[in-house]
């Protein structure tokens, strides 16, 4: 009997340092996609700003001009 609990305390550890292994690795995962988000998302973002930037000159040169018909 004693062995017997002996054994299922035993497997439980065992699933326990899995479950916690397992968990470690989601996380680590998690983290790692979170970053490659960020990381899209900011060059993206880098992007948009670039071709705001190159747009701006148009918008204030058609604005100054309105005779200048698109």
């Amino acid at each position: 009997r004693d062995e017997v609990k002996g054994l299922i305390d035993e497997v439980k550890g065992e699933v326990q340092r899995k479950i916690d292994e397992v968990e470690e690795k989601v996380q680590m995962k998690i983290e790692d996609v979170k970053s490659e988000v960020k990381g899209k998302f900011e060059e993206v973002e880098h992007k948009v700003q670039g071709k705001i930037q190159e747009a701006m000159p148009q918008v204030d040169c058609l604005s100054q001009n309105p005779s200048i018909h698109l």
